[in-house]
């Protein structure tokens, strides 16, 4: 079967800024000893700005490097030069003064870059050895103190029908990776043509959009794990919505069924006079429990979203406790006398009474709503359903029942005493989503911010028409609705290659419209062409997938068949699940590190012996812009951001936890029901490879890699006719790497690897084989 080229399009667009084709051909800096005694300097951080400009990219990159000896050091740094980098525009800066440097060639660069590997034993080093390098002496790096190194380049960014793909080294091995302060990429996008989707499939970024032709992309983490390079797709486009698409096919030859990628983005500068108008309904829960400071703050959440309705909007406002009542007998026009009843109406909400769930509900999709524009129900509680009908299955197929005009459901839960699994399915069966304000948060943030993501409806109702490409196990089973700022992210497989059309169909208000998008894909031809381009796809559809089976299995109890499908795509794509949670537990690999001597006041040491401070307030600058050297370090991340840095990362550790609890498949309520809930909604809504993250295990190439026993071993590897043994570091562990190159993001996983090379199994540990020819390899 003929596939798709793994990265194609179906509207314009953006991305590969410095390599589009090799990335293994990158790295970043590392600083080097000249005395063997001394282990190489470990980074403390490493920040990247790339300035683009239509198709010019300026990469800046400046790396803070700790000499962790009581004595000064002369020392190399070495930097692989992107493919495509005009070498003239290298620039090294130390001290304020530019150094000279020389450009490494191929072969010469190859043999410096084994030789670093041997030395730091560090195989996570080995994807970048087939590129030029550069280098430079740096003297003296002060005892004890930070080395600030400043290096610029600029590229000329590779351009195939509109697309541009970034991808920027970060991958330092497992040394540098566990002992960063702090990582920053940011990039500045300047474009003659209007930008659409903006998407990071390895990253969770930050996407501010100045305009339609200016945006900034951020992607920060303290303490990072950099086990992934960073990926940045952009889409440009004259088109009001976009589409763009991307595809993985496994084995490169169309064996086996493929994966896509789909993101539809809409353009951000639109007049307001052509956005459609909208219907919005507020639900407000007003029981006894709300009472104090969460009736203030729901309060306030109303207050904020009437005053930021349009006048050619509608609303209504119902609030419900042991009874239900409602501002208007339907929505009415958002005009300046409407949203001051509707302001009243809200300043003298009391809290008193039960909670009647099912009648409030009842209430808000029942009234008389015209299909002329969407209709978004923004539903609030605090309680379980205490006042009629309180039975959760029976208020779920009310809701359904009474939904006759297609309203969009969106619950908020407040508090732990709500029942997640009649908020989760009556939001997801109707288009919307739903949330949580723990104890602690305030509701008025989660109300607005909801609001103002769902304020400018662009095109509702979406389907996809794919030709004659024949997909299946789509994930989301519903296209949400596609706002002014925002992007639908859709993954799924498919049977066979891409068709030449795709049809987007949806209203524009109450008008119906199909957009087409042909004649842009591009074909993949021959055996080179780049399939693991793209194999994150693989693994952010089974983490949707995984979502929605736990959900099933939460709301309708654990089944045979969904347990076994969660076990299934956990084991081959390395997920925690409340079913697989020994993914998450074996941190054998991270915790062998050498400890160094000990010294007075000095930090941790790590494998490569740099010591980095961690999370220490760093000391100002010198001020002299590229300069910085000496015993001061580089400005880092404010406390601020620092702290909101290690919150997503203990968010993240604390998302896993929870996932590996076999509460997580059966809570309800409770803050077991609501942290299981929000966990699984992150499952669902999964869009980087960073989301689908486990730290005993790695997805690579297609194939899963499971850590025991400080061995990463290749799942379901069946073990017949013996076992190859090849000694880590030695000759033929690298005439391995030159003979079979595709097993590079393999063997960079650790000095203990068994997995499979063409027709053998191979294990690579402390003993073996330590001369191979690598034709006897390319025989295998």
């Amino acid at each position: 079967m003929k596939r798709a080229t793994p990265w194609m399009i179906v509207a314009a667009m953006v991305g590969a800024l410095l390599c589009a084709a090799a990335p293994e051909a990158q790295a970043i800096g590392l600083l080097i000893p000249t005395e063997t005694s001394v282990t190489p300097l470990a980074v403390k951080s490493h920040r990247v700005t790339v300035n683009v400009t239509d198709q010019t990219a300026v990469t800046r990159v400046e790396q803070v490097f700790t000499n962790h000896t009581n004595r000064q050091l002369e020392a190399t740094f070495y930097f692989p030069v992107p493919k495509g980098a005009t070498v003239s525009d290298f620039s090294l800066w130390i001290n304020g003064k530019k150094t000279k440097g020389a450009v490494l060639e191929r072969e010469k660069a190859r043999a410096i870059y084994e030789g670093i590997v041997r030395r730091t034993e560090d195989p996570g080093l080995i994807e970048y050895m087939d590129g030029t390098l550069f280098q430079a002496r740096i003297f003296p790096v002060p005892a004890r103190g930070d080395q600030k190194v400043e290096i610029a380049f600029a590229s000329v960014m590779d351009q195939t029908e509109g697309m541009r793909r970034l991808v920027y080294p970060l991958k330092t091995g497992r040394s540098a990776a566990h002992l960063l302060q702090d990582m920053t990429v940011v990039v500045n996008i300047s474009s003659r043509a209007p930008l659409k989707a903006i998407y990071s499939p390895t990253h969770r970024v930050q996407v501010k959009r100045r305009s339609d032709f200016e945006a900034t992309v951020s992607a920060e983490e303290i303490g990072a794990d950099l086990e992934r390079d960073f990926l940045l797709y952009m889409d440009t486009g004259d088109e009001d919505i976009g589409l763009s698409v991307l595809t993985y096919d496994p084995d490169g030859k169309g064996g086996e069924d493929g994966y896509y990628l789909m993101v539809l983005s809409p353009k951000l500068e639109v007049d307001e006079e052509d956005v459609p108008s909208k219907t919005v309904t507020f639900v407000v829960d007003t029981s006894g429990s709300m009472a104090g400071e969460k009736m203030e703050q729901a309060r306030a959440a109303l207050t904020y979203c009437l005053n930021r309705l349009r006048e050619k909007d509608r609303f209504n406002v119902v609030r419900f406790s042991t009874d239900v009542e409602a501002l208007f007998r339907s929505p009415q026009p958002a005009t300046k006398d409407r949203i001051k009843q509707g302001l009243e109406f809200a300043r003298v909400l009391e809290a008193a009474g039960g909670t009647a769930i099912d009648d409030a509900l009842q209430e808000a999709l029942q009234q008389p709503v015209g299909r002329d524009a969407p209709h978004f129900v923004l539903f609030m509680t605090d309680g379980l359903p205490t006042v009629g009908t309180t039975n959760i299955q029976t208020i779920i197929n009310n809701t359904s029942g009474s939904n006759r005009q297609g309203a969009r459901l969106f619950t908020f839960g407040v508090g732990y005493n709500v029942n997640t699994v009649l908020l989760d399915q009556i939001a997801g069966d109707h288009g919307g989503t739903s949330d949580y304000v723990r104890e602690g948060e305030d509701i008025e943030i989660k109300v607005t911010g909801l609001y103002n993501r769902i304020a400018f409806p662009m095109m509702t109702d979406l389907a996809v028409d794919y030709g004659s490409t024949r997909t299946y196990d789509v994930y989301p089973k519903r296209l949400p609705d596609l706002f002014r700022g925002g992007q639908v992210v859709a993954v799924g497989r498919t049977r066979n290659a891409f068709g030449s059309t795709l049809r987007v169909s949806g209203r524009v208000g109450d008008e119906a419209i199909t957009l087409a998008f042909e004649d842009e894909v591009e074909e993949e031809e021959g055996d080179d062409a780049p399939t693991v381009a793209h194999d994150f796809i693989p693994k952010i559809w089974a983490t949707r997938k995984v979502g929605y089976l736990l959900q099933e299995i939460r709301a309708s109890g654990e089944q045979p068949e969904l347990k076994k499908e969660v076990i299934r795509l956990a084991r081959r794509y390395g997920l925690v699940t409340p079913y697989t949670s020994y993914l998450a537990v074996d941190d054998s690999e991270f915790d062998r590190r050498p400890t160094p001597p000990p010294v007075t006041r000095r930090p941790p040491m790590g494998p490569m012996g740099g010591g980095a401070p961690v999370l220490e307030e760093a000391a100002e600058d010198d001020g002299d812009g590229w300069g910085g050297g000496g015993r001061r370090t580089a400005s880092a991340p404010s406390r601020p951001q620092r702290d909101a840095l290690r919150k997503q990362a203990e968010e993240r550790k604390k998302r896993e936890e929870v996932l590996a609890k076999p509460t997580a498949r059966s809570a309800a309520a409770g803050k077991d029901g609501v942290d299981a809930s929000m966990a699984t909604k992150a499952l669902k809504q999964a869009n980087s490879a960073q989301d689908a993250a486990s730290r005993g295990s790695r997805y690579v190439d297609g194939q899963l890699f499971v850590l025991k026993s400080g061995v990463w071993r290749q799942d379901g590897l069946e073990v017949s006719g013996g076992v190859v043994k090849i000694k880590y570091l030695s000759k033929a562990w690298f005439n391995l790497l030159e003979a079979r190159p595709e097993l590079r993001k393999k063997l960079s996983l650790g000095g203990a690897v068994v997995l499979r090379v063409g027709g053998r199994v191979v294990e690579v540990g402390p003993a073996g084989r330590e001369d191979v020819a690598p034709s006897e390899f390319r025989s295998w």
